[in-house]
């Protein structure tokens, strides 16, 4: 038979999608030669890259942090996928089936280390890169690299981005007193911007000062494809059977972040200036 004519075989099948142990399965749609997922919601269909982007939408949409998705693992078995906590970190699964909105509470400690405080002298430590926290590298990376936003700070911080840049940040903090004081108190300044989390605002107080000198075809460029992320995590959100998502609303005017639970049936307009902070999705207005 002539190969142009011989028909397209169906590559489309259904499978079946599991989240941590929950009762609810929902259905989808995997296309076995591309891997992106589909299935059709109030009439309309969504579409997601790969089993792994449909994962971790529903696991947001179910109160997983951003910086939590590391954690979690898709697991494969025919026709059933599940998205499950790593061994390793199963002991700290608080989702369950109830209703409780704890796992939106901010962790407060910015620490990633704890000291003795019998072990650890300040006078008999220089001050420099490798005594600095997370938070403390990421303000300090703002301070002397030439950056712009969130995500290129933690480029930068991974070696993913201007390596003379991450080397002058660690040659600068070298026994330099005034500039880790002033390091300090601005992790603090953010972390209290952010109720708590440092992250969410001191990617916030950056994009605070994009908005300030972009133009409004640079802004409504932005917005327009985290825009279309947005509803479609409220979309998801709807299907993970929940009425709401966490959204942060931030005044410019004011520079005051208040989180906002918002409702699946209520999908961001054309005129709300939406941006992604740290992972988390911020409505900015005057």
């Amino acid at each position: 038979m002539d190969r142009r004519t011989t028909p397209r075989m169906r590559t489309l099948m259904t499978k079946q999608f599991h989240f941590n142990h929950d009762d609810h399965v929902p259905h989808f749609e995997l296309d076995n030669e591309t891997g992106r997922v589909s299935f059709e919601v109030q009439g309309i269909t969504q579409e997601f890259a790969s089993v792994q982007e449909l994962a971790e939408f529903y696991a947001t949409a179910r109160g997983v942090t951003p910086d939590k998705l590391k954690n979690w693992t898709l697991i494969e078995d025919g026709d059933y996928y599940a998205f499950v906590l790593r061994a390793a970190t199963a002991g700290n699964d608080f989702f369950n089936n109830g209703e409780s909105r704890d796992f939106f509470r901010v962790d407060r400690n910015t620490y990633e280390e704890d000291y003795d405080e019998e072990d650890y002298d300040d006078e008999d430590t220089t001050i420099c890169w490798e005594e600095l926290t997370n938070s403390e590298r990421k303000v300090l990376i703002a301070h002397t690299v030439e950056v712009t936003n969130y995500e290129e700070v933690e480029a930068v911080l991974n070696g993913e981005l201007d390596s003379d840049g991450l080397e002058y940040a660690q040659e600068s903090i070298y026994d330099n007193d005034s500039l880790y004081n002033e390091i300090v108190e601005k992790v603090e300044e953010y972390t209290e911007f952010g109720n708590g989390n440092f992250d969410l605002g001191f990617a916030v107080k950056l994009e605070l000062t994009n908005i300030q000198y972009a133009s409004r075809s640079e802004l409504f460029e932005r917005t327009q494809a985290v825009k279309a992320e947005a509803n479609k995590q409220l979309i998801m959100a709807s299907i993970a059977r929940r009425a709401d998502f966490q959204v942060f609303n931030c005044d410019i005017s004011n520079e005051r972040i208040v989180s906002e639970f918002r409702p699946t049936s209520r999908p961001f307009g054309e005129n709300e200036l939406v941006l992604k902070c740290a992972g988390r999705i911020v409505v900015f207005k005057r």
